[in-house]
């Protein structure tokens, strides 16, 4: 698969978060959980948009530090284990994959390819935004965008 690469511009934005640290192994059982926590404490009047993954650190096998969004119409009082924060905007280096979230990792060394040979730095931890349920589209054509944050 070839992944276009584009440069842009995130705002800041409001979300409430789930953050654990935990092994690789168990994103697959950790992250569908998560969002259903935040799904029930953000209701559907407080939903602004597609939710998300920030990679804080990952070292497989031992450690994975993801924090789980979910993009919010405004600040709230969260429920225990639930924070509202605000994910840093600025520029940013993005693809999309499509397809299965475990096989995006060639958008991962394409991005970091084409950060390198572009004279980029990374100057924070890279995330996902899922641009569909792969609920109702299935998972062959579940859309991730990757974004590093880039100087």
């Amino acid at each position: 698969m070839v992944y276009d690469v584009m440069i842009k511009e995130e705002p800041d934005e409001v979300v409430a978060t789930i953050r654990r640290r935990i092994t690789p192994e168990r994103i697959p059982q950790v992250v569908p959980d998560a969002f259903e926590r935040l799904m029930e404490a953000v209701g559907p009047r407080r939903l602004r948009g597609m939710p998300g993954i920030v990679m804080h650190e990952m070292r497989p096998p031992e450690v994975a530090d993801i924090e789980v969004f979910m993009p919010v119409a405004g600040r709230f009082e969260p429920p225990a284990g639930v924070e509202v924060t605000t994910l840093p905007g600025g520029t940013m280096a993005a693809t999309v994959h499509t397809g299965p979230y475990g096989e995006s990792g060639p958008a991962y060394e394409a991005l970091t390819e084409w950060i390198d040979e572009h004279g980029k730095q990374i100057v924070g931890p890279p995330r996902e935004h899922y641009l569909n349920d792969p609920n109702i589209v299935g998972m062959e054509h579940a859309e991730t965008e990757i974004e590093f944050p880039v100087a």
